[in-house]
């Protein structure tokens, strides 16, 4: 775990890339259905790797400032990204290890979800 920036959160200990490759396969072993994903707050290297020992998703060319992706390209981030990879270049690293990535886009989904919500109301 890593302390968030700006007097944000700061974890009572520090996990080694050793013992945060434990905690997953832990949690692989412990549920084999859970979805167990990798932020890119974690380096490529350690993301490359544990992309074929147990995480099932990956976040890519992620904004980590409140409204990063549409409104306050001036506010403060929450975190350090330490895999500033593109989502090309992420998509034929995994495709390399023998993964078949599979993109799914959260905004707008959650775009949608607010069109489903008005639709009731008719």
């Amino acid at each position: 775990m890593r302390p968030a920036q700006n007097e944000g959160f700061h974890p009572n200990c520090y996990m080694t890339d050793k013992e945060l490759a434990q905690a997953t396969f832990a949690m692989r072993i412990f549920d084999h259905d859970v979805d167990i994903s990798y932020s890119t707050r974690e380096p490529a290297y350690i993301r490359d790797n544990m992309c074929t020992l147990g995480v099932t998703t990956m976040s890519a060319e992620s904004k980590v400032n409140p409204g990063g992706y549409h409104t306050y390209p001036q506010a403060l981030e929450q975190f350090t990204v330490s895999d500033e990879r593109t989502a090309k270049t992420i998509n034929q690293r995994l495709k390399e290890l023998g993964r078949e990535p599979v993109w799914k886009d959260w905004d707008a989904s959650f775009d949608l979800f607010g069109c489903y919500k008005g639709a009731s109301k008719g």
